[in-house]
């Protein structure tokens, strides 16, 4: 068994006139968390408000007993089918969606559900995996080496996701894997990870400063390096129980 320690940082950047970023942190047991980080888009097509419909099913979900891996899909679900609603009484509202990257922790065991552009990372031992893929239209160039992560940063369409919640097509993934005391699973937004490579995470997640200022100084980095979008990230560090 292991002690978890949580933090989470969100920030509006330089660019945007208002924060379309929402994040979940939630003890739902003894010994499990709820993760999340939604990251609107949209615009006057209220980003936040997809961000917000996320997280509320969630906590809706959450607050009814026991949270099991189902309840990820069906909060997804709900939400996505509150999203298509919202729409179709509102067609201005056309363009409003939303990612999810969504971890519940029961012991020692992690199960993510994910869909768009937010990430979740393992940070283990030194190295930082990402355990999501993005659901971007350049996605597969970058998979099959055609195009290099360089060339998609400076892409037109580098933002174009091909899945959201609240999109016609969502089909979120999900992966099981287990965690070990030394961990830590870090969720971001776009806004972190487009101005910080793996290297610049990494060197902020390895030092021995507690987890709450190892967060604030990725975002602080993050806004040093342009900070054009709003900024999220989410974390939960494992260490050994005592005795």
């Amino acid at each position: 068994m292991a002690a978890i320690t949580t933090h989470a940082v969100t920030n509006i950047g330089h660019k945007r006139s208002r924060n379309e970023d929402r994040y979940l942190v939630r003890e739902v047991g003894a010994d499990s968390i709820l993760l999340a980080v939604a990251d609107g888009m949209g615009g006057e097509a209220k980003g936040d408000v997809a961000a917000q419909t996320v997280i509320d099913a969630l906590t809706e979900l959450a607050s009814t007993g026991d949270v099991s891996e189902s309840i990820l899909q069906e909060a997804v679900s709900t939400a996505n089918d509150a999203l298509l609603r919202m729409v179709a009484r509102e067609p201005e509202l056309e363009g409003m969606g939303t990612t999810a990257t969504i971890v519940l922790v029961k012991g020692m065991m992690a199960h993510f559900i994910h869909v768009g552009d937010s990430r979740l990372y393992l940070f283990r031992d030194g190295t930082l995996t990402q355990k999501t893929s993005d659901h971007a239209f350049l996605q597969t160039f970058l998979d099959d080496g055609s195009m290099t992560p360089e060339e998609v940063g400076k892409h037109p369409f580098r933002n174009l996701l091909d899945q959201c919640v609240g999109c016609p097509e969502c089909s979120p993934d999900s992966e099981r894997f287990t965690v070990v005391p030394g961990d830590i699973l870090l969720l971001t937004s776009d806004g972190l990870h487009k101005d910080l490579d793996d290297r610049q995470i990494v060197q902020h997640l390895a030092t021995d400063t507690p987890l709450d200022r190892r967060l604030e100084t990725l975002v602080e980095s993050a806004l040093a390096l342009g900070g054009k979008d709003n900024i999220t990230a989410v974390a939960a560090e494992f260490t050994a129980a005592s005795s």
